[in-house]
């Protein structure tokens, strides 16, 4: 059984909003344990609780202009069975309770309550060469909102409506099975039916989001977020050599995303105002693009692959890594693309080991995305190139390591297509971090 406390606090800039800072502070305390030798069926029993107090305020030119707050637990219980036939396995409850609130004029959320229940199993069973493994996982949750907030410039009534209580009932298995075609080669397949209760912040959100410089507005008649996914890998291992390439399909009723609308508001809630100055409205209003959360039928297809291999043994140890992903997403009424997808993407990697010294170097390269969404603009192609060097001094009480980084080497403008702020805020440029990491 163990017990631990963090507490994190920070100040930070926003590059969505160049005159606002963020004051945060975080308090998280975690329990966990294991029972073991239990009895004849339940073999072993796993615990674990957290609970977190997160407050952060948005402060504009030194004055605080809106503090979020969030408290809650989370608390998982799972056991072991001894073996049933052919099965073994586990199963468990899972409980969440969060506590939201967001004071302010800018408030993006009103004061919300989340409860959270689930029952969860998982189940295996080997014949022969086949693995089958299956799982299913029940779970309700109840989504409350205060409602009201500050008034809607363009209605007159409470940003946020009347309270209201959402409830959804999730129901979602998933089976699976793994071949050994020989020693060292093996064909995986997963099936998977899975559903997902909209989280607050996609049923009430109605505000100025500073994180991604938009005004984020929910949709209360949201209903639970559907889909039916494959996924086909083979996976192979011999010695120093793996590789593995797989591909996926996943086809949702209801894909819950945050769609650009075209449209701009004021961080009052002003729909379309008047540019008088820059982005700001004659009241000195921020204006933002507004995002609206949508659930559209969606489906997602894609391959990844990757692999290590040893290229040179001797003077030490030199190995070749190779990865590369792609993924194509669209909506299936329009046949438009989605929001915010990755690109394709491809790497290669030499990792260098002799005795307590390594040394990598990776080079990663993201092709240009132009199949983009409405009111969405494409994302440039980019390489970028890293390289690192490690030492490893070994102690009686701990291990140290040493280490020297450098990120994009080579000063490269490259945007990531799945950022909100990605036209706003490209990666950073080079830079060289040195520092000594401890283990003990």
């Amino acid at each position: 059984m163990g017990v631990s406390y963090a507490d994190f606090k920070t100040n930070y800039g926003s590059v969505a909003e160049p005159n606002v800072r963020l004051d945060m502070q975080s308090s998280r305390w975690d329990a966990a344990g294991e029972m073991r030798e239990l009895g004849s069926f339940i073999e072993a029993v796993k615990f674990k609780y957290g609970y977190t107090d997160y407050q952060h305020q948005e402060l504009e030119s030194g004055t605080v202009a809106t503090t979020f707050k969030n408290k809650g637990y989370e608390g998982r219980i799972e056991a072991t069975h001894a073996k049933l036939g052919p099965f073994t396995g586990a199963f468990g409850v899972q409980l969440s309770s969060v506590n939201f609130s967001a004071l302010g004029e800018e408030a993006l959320l009103p004061k919300i309550d989340t409860d959270s229940a689930a029952l969860f199993l998982y189940e295996e069973m080997t014949v022969g060469r086949t693995k089958f493994t299956f799982g299913g996982r029940l779970e309700r949750a109840k989504v409350a909102s205060a409602g009201g907030g500050p008034l809607d410039p363009n209605t007159g009534l409470p940003r946020f409506g009347s309270g209201q209580t959402r409830s959804f009932s999730d129901q979602s298995g998933a089976v699976g099975i793994l071949y050994s075609l020989t020693q060292s080669l093996n064909l995986v397949a997963n099936l998977a039916h899975t559903e997902r209760a909209p989280t607050y912040a996609e049923l009430f959100s109605n505000g100025p989001h500073t994180a991604t410089g938009q005004y984020v507005i929910g949709d209360t008649s949201l209903d639970k977020e559907k889909s039916n996914g494959l996924d086909v890998q083979l996976r192979w291992r011999s010695g120093q050599y793996s590789a593995s390439i797989g591909g996926f399909y996943n086809r949702f009723e209801n894909y819950i995303t945050v769609m650009n609308s075209g449209n701009t508001r004021a961080t009052d809630g002003e729909l379309n105002p008047a540019d008088v100055g820059g982005s700001v409205t004659a009241a000195g209003d921020k204006i933002l693009p507004e995002g609206l959360y949508r659930a559209v039928k969606a489906e997602f297809r894609g391959l990844e692959a990757e692999g290590k291999f040893r290229v040179y043994e001797g003077t030490g140890n030199l190995d070749l890594n190779l990865r590369g992903d792609y993924v194509r997403a669209t909506n299936r009424d329009t046949g438009e693309p989605l929001p915010r997808i990755s690109p394709l993407r491809l790497g290669v990697g030499l990792d260098y080991q002799r005795g307590s010294f390594g040394a990598r170097l990776d080079v990663n390269h993201a092709f240009k995305q132009d199949h983009v969404a409405a009111n969405e603009l494409p994302t440039d192609s980019y390489t970028l190139v890293n390289a690192a060097l490690t030492y490893r001094i070994k102690a009686q009480a701990m291990n140290l390591e040493a280490f020297l980084k450098g990120n994009n080497l080579f000063n490269q403008e490259a945007r990531v297509h799945t950022s909100f702020l990605k036209d706003i805020a490209p990666l950073p440029g080079r830079g060289i971090l040195v520092g000594i990491r401890s283990t003990f």
